[in-house]
């Protein structure tokens, strides 16, 4: 997004001045512009499916480090740096998953016969799935929206349909529980059950 017009300027503004507030429902409101802006730079380097999460995460840290944006002039710098940290992040997990799924001995003789039952391979994903039911689980009794959220996306619902069963709020409100939800769920995995994603 360029600074020069009048209107975009007066959307940087706008959303400086909200950043000074803790009003976060009207900024996730007013950041639409923007907001495509980062979504259309994250799509020319990221897969389709990381794309939001990233996103996300641009804004989310972008709100928790609102008070170092110390005038409208430095906003869309401030975001862009953040995204590029973001970018940087996930190219480096990806490496790292990379390396753990290639190193691994089961997995490689799992992938030369993919019929070969491996029963550690089947014990362990059995487990994991039953710490992912009992984490949902206690997300949802800390906070029943974000436990609704998790829910609706393990059933597979798309965005659109979370949105019409959140009551048709506004689709970055959407995106913002949604990652929050998934926050919520990491660090419970983490702390409660030992378990990195």
């Amino acid at each position: 997004m360029q600074t020069g017009s009048k209107e975009q300027r007066t959307t940087i503004e706008k959303l400086y001045i909200l950043l000074q507030t803790d009003d976060l429902d009207s900024f996730d409101d007013a950041f639409g512009p923007i907001r495509k802006k980062i979504v259309q730079l994250a799509k020319k380097r990221l897969h389709r499916e990381e794309v939001e999460d990233v996103v996300q995460q641009t804004l989310s840290t972008l709100w928790e480090k609102r008070t170092s944006v110390r005038a409208p002039d430095h906003l869309m710098p401030f975001i862009f740096q953040i995204l590029r940290n973001k970018l940087g992040d996930t190219y480096r997990r990806k490496k790292l998953r990379k390396e753990i799924h290639v190193s691994g001995p089961k997995v490689l003789n799992s992938l030369k016969n993919p019929t070969a039952d491996i029963p550690e391979l089947l014990l362990e994903e059995k487990e994991l799935g039953r710490i992912l039911r009992d984490a949902i689980d206690i997300c949802a009794a800390e906070n029943g929206t974000w436990g609704k959220v998790l829910k609706l996306l393990q059933q597979g619902l798309s965005r659109e349909e979370i949105q019409r069963e959140l009551g048709d709020i506004p689709m970055t409100t959407v995106y913002t529980r949604i990652y929050r939800a998934r926050q919520s769920l990491m660090k419970i995995l983490r702390d409660k059950f030992g378990v990195e994603i």
